[in-house]
């Protein structure tokens, strides 16, 4: 949540801005650590830059209910599928992505398995078809 409540956007250009991982250089920061909003200009034009209502702690509570309201329908679907994998997105980058390429991967491989009863790769069930 904190990339969200943390951006700043330039109205003109959609440049964005995030307070602890790309600020602006003028940014100056509060007594309660918040960034000065008066301080928050686009490095590039001199330009005011603003956040937009709905990059706020409240509004992210409201998006956040919302979004597991609508999904979980989704998930318990696939879930009764047996066709959700499940990953850690905490894993950096390139650790997350490995997580879902092998999630893929796994999920590919067995579905071929069960749809190619024959195939080389899965001799126990290759062998109790004939």
């Amino acid at each position: 949540w904190v990339d969200v409540v943390c951006r700043w956007m330039h109205k003109a250009s959609g440049r964005s801005y995030h307070v602890k991982n790309k600020p602006p250089n003028s940014m100056k920061l509060l007594a309660n650590g918040k960034p000065d909003p008066k301080t928050m200009i686009c490095d590039i034009t001199g330009e005011p830059l603003y956040q937009r209502k709905d990059d706020t702690a409240e509004a992210l509570k409201i998006r956040l209910a919302n979004y597991h309201k609508n999904n979980e329908p989704i998930r318990k679907y696939y879930k009764a599928a047996k066709v959700l994998r499940s990953v850690n997105g905490n894993l950096g980058f390139k650790g997350t992505g490995k997580a879902v390429g092998r999630a893929i991967d796994d999920h590919i491989t067995s579905t071929f398995i069960e749809r190619n009863p024959y195939n080389l790769v899965d001799t126990k069930r290759r062998f109790s078809k004939l």
